[in-house]
């Protein structure tokens, strides 16, 4: 893995390591994994650095090109079903529910996606949530509401079909 700040030289080493290793094991292919936004310009670089044959050893792959190599993803449901599935989990709140009114509210549900993709980035489950109390009155309200929300999300889930915010936790556990 390689780090450093913009300007530290970070694509220089890359491209050296490539160099050295294609000069020292000619039969060999190399793998450079970039995150998703840098692929394209990634794979020019390589293709006008090594004379346009670049390409036919060294694979440019993103992260999520990887897990799918990896993982099985037909099973991943597509945005809409996950929208559904948001929507099926608020209809069947508890009036109590402080989001019970706003359920129908326009860009509600896709806020709620946004929320449990997040919570899925960082692999929170509503177990975490229910530790968290941290705050006044309002804030642990509105927290159980969405921890409410939240696991009856993940409820709805069947063995058929898995939610693709969990590929790269289906994947750390693969490797």
């Amino acid at each position: 893995m390689i780090t450093g700040g913009i300007g530290s030289g970070k694509s220089s080493h890359l491209y050296r390591i490539i160099q050295e290793n294609a000069e020292k094991y000619p039969n060999s292919n190399a793998i450079v994994i970039v995150p998703e936004q840098f692929s394209y310009t990634t794979e020019k670089t390589i293709t006008e650095k090594f004379g346009g044959t670049g390409l036919n050893s060294i694979e440019v792959m993103t992260f999520s090109r990887l897990v799918s190599l990896y993982i099985n993803c037909e099973k991943n449901i597509l945005p809409a079903g996950k929208m559904m599935l948001i929507c099926k989990s608020l209809a069947d709140l508890s009036k109590e529910n402080i989001y019970y009114s706003a359920r129908n509210l326009p860009g509600f549900i896709n806020s709620i996606s946004d929320l449990f993709s997040e919570f899925k980035r960082y692999d929170i489950l509503p177990e975490d949530l229910e530790d968290s109390n941290d705050g006044g009155e309002s804030y642990i309200r509105k927290l159980a509401s969405i921890n409410e929300i939240y696991r009856n999300y993940l409820e709805n889930f069947t063995s058929d079909f898995t939610d693709s915010d969990d590929n790269m936790s289906r994947f750390a556990e693969f490797i």
